[in-house]
């Protein structure tokens, strides 16, 4: 189990709610390797996961759990991350990343409609990422 980054125990992966504290660790990184993985290593890392699996985290969530997990433990002052890749197999630096800190309530929220099977692309983005127009 990694330990965050922040307070933060809910992370958003684009609009999948991961419970860091339950989220697999990633396979063969111990303690001393998982301390010299830097932030930017971690987010080239989602931006390659992103380039190959647009939908990785509906399409392959456990490996987007681990992402999670890395990030939450790696970054701080921020709860959740959002991977935007423009095509399917686009080139990595294409993949645009944006990270933002969602209240614990609304995060609360979110976490209850992805339990319920309510938790989708746009619920997740009229609360946090404000993408579409209203």
């Amino acid at each position: 189990m990694l330990t965050t980054g922040s307070d933060f125990s809910l992370f958003l992966l684009n609009d999948l709610v991961v419970d860091v504290r339950k989220a697999p660790t990633p396979g063969k990184l111990g303690g001393r390797r998982l301390s010299a993985l830097s932030f930017e290593a971690v987010i080239r890392l989602g931006q390659e996961f992103y380039a190959e699996h647009p939908l990785l985290h509906r399409t392959q969530p456990q490996m987007a759990e681990r992402l999670a997990a890395l990030l939450a433990a790696k970054g701080k002052g921020f709860n959740a991350a959002l991977f935007i890749a423009p095509s399917l197999e686009c080139l990595p630096a294409e993949v645009v990343v944006r990270f933002t800190a969602v209240p614990a309530r609304v995060m609360g929220v979110l976490h209850q409609r992805q339990g319920a099977g309510r938790l989708d692309v746009v619920a997740a983005d009229r609360q946090v990422w404000k993408r579409f127009a209203a």
